[in-house]
């Protein structure tokens, strides 16, 4: 029964071709030792790959003792390498099942990359899937920790990941294969331990053939990965927001927590439920706080990600002068009682909008600096919040954040494109100020 479904899975996933160097990870139990016998009475010429971990002491030692007198009683190459798991995983902080399994995948590929192996096929089977959903699943794995271990990785293989622990014990007792037992496999403070000794048993009572049960569904969630996967590889390459509405909210889901992720960022489920509505709302502007100063725009009919946290504003809070008063890379504020100078200045910035107000009505100093939480102008004989107003304009988020906000102390006095503040009108020659503005981009026009 073994050898029929390893055959067939080797050809199901085309997992070894002509000119292949296997090597097998090889840790001297029943399931490592079938899968290196099976190969080697296929013809594949395995060799063999062996980590002693320094977890168990005389006892690991033994095993690879074991291991190295199998493959030579089998005329197997055999590769050893000796690491301290232990002492590794009390400087990482790790436990030490993740630093075992870190510092195993870098050894061996320290080897095969030295032997010119292709490639590497490790002993999981059926068994050890159904312990990895569950595993994933009572920690709240996604589509794809729903699909538990694949079948190819990379250069790593499974053979047998269609085989049942019962089977491969199986074909060591019919070919007459000792193997060594790891001690540790059997504690179950380990939380692979107790799925395998206390949870799974418990599965099989239900449905004895539950690994091959678990087997399809995680073939099914792998399947529906790939293709989600494919379809979010094109959809990174674009932020426009019309697009973005027409796909599903699993795919626009996956889409946020990708692009949030390239700022180390991990958003709440209501963070991203938030965003899935903005960026359905038509042309409306929406900015949503992802965490960690992560904010996410919807802008008209773009969507950007942007780390709003310690960012050097686009120009400092400064009084205004006579003639040109620059805000960094962000334009030119001009103020000038001359309107000849006003009229050199609109005629160089062909762009350029102004206003003219009361000299004598304004209270204090002129200056300029952005947009604040809370901000209202008035004018019109009406008191308007800034965001309702730019809302109302269509104004874009990037240009309410680098637009410039001439204020005296009585608050708001002009914002480039929109009226003067009430009272601030001029009645006669003497009293007039003129301020002309161009921006870098005035998409206020």
């Amino acid at each position: 029964m073994l050898c029929k479904r390893v055959r067939d899975v080797l050809k199901k996933y085309s997992m070894l071709g002509r000119e292949e160097r296997i090597a097998v990870a090889f840790s001297g139990g029943a399931d490592s030792v079938a899968l290196l016998h099976f190969l080697k009475s296929e013809g594949c010429e395995p060799s063999a790959i062996h980590i002693n971990h320094g977890i168990r002491g005389e006892e690991a030692d033994g095993d690879e003792e074991f291991c190295r007198d199998f493959c030579a009683k089998n005329s197997i190459p055999f590769y050893c390498s000796n690491i301290d798991v232990p002492g590794a995983a009390k400087v990482s902080g790790e436990g030490l099942e993740e630093a075992a399994r870190r510092m195993r995948y870098a050894e061996i590929e320290k080897i095969v990359t030295k032997e010119g192996i292709t490639r590497v096929a490790t002993a999981h089977h059926a068994d050890d899937n159904m312990e990895t959903l569950i595993f994933n699943l009572t920690r709240g794995a996604s589509l794809k920790g729903a699909g538990a271990i694949p079948p190819i990785r990379g250069i790593y293989i499974r053979p047998l990941i269609e085989v049942t622990r019962e089977e491969i014990i199986t074909y060591c007792n019919e070919n007459s294969l000792e193997y060594v037992v790891d001690s540790t496999n059997f504690d179950t403070d380990y939380t692979r331990n107790f799925i395998r000794h206390k949870i799974i048993p418990l599965i099989k009572q239900i449905n004895p053939d539950a690994a091959d049960s678990f087997g399809r569904f995680t073939a099914c969630a792998r399947r529906d990965e790939d293709f989600i996967s494919s379809e979010l590889t094109a959809l990174l390459e674009t932020d426009r927001r019309d697009i973005l509405c027409e796909k599903h909210p699993a795919l626009l889901t996956r889409y946020i927590y990708r692009k949030s992720a390239e700022f180390d960022v991990v958003p709440s489920q209501k963070s991203v439920e938030t965003l899935l509505c903005a960026i359905k709302a038509g042309n409306e502007y929406k900015c949503v706080d992802l965490g960690k100063e992560l904010k996410a725009f919807c802008d008209r009919n773009r969507v950007s990600f942007e780390l709003t946290g310690g960012k050097t504003p686009p120009f400092e809070k400064t009084d205004l002068v006579q003639g040109e008063n620059k805000l960094g890379d962000n334009g030119i504020l001009f103020l000038t009682e001359d309107k000849t100078q006003l009229e050199k200045f609109l005629n160089i910035y062909k762009r350029s909008v102004y206003t003219k107000i009361n000299s004598d009505k304004i209270k204090g100093t002129l200056y300029v600096r952005q947009r604040e939480n809370g901000d209202s102008y008035r004018y019109g004989g009406m008191t308007r919040s800034l965001k309702k107003l730019f809302n109302s304009k269509k104004i874009s988020i990037k240009q309410r954040d680098i637009l410039p906000l001439v204020c005296d102390e009585g608050g708001i006095v002009w914002i480039p494109s929109f009226p003067h503040r009430d009272g601030m009108k001029p009645e006669k020659d003497s009293e007039i100020i003129y301020i002309g503005y161009i921006g870098e981009k005035n998409d206020t026009e």
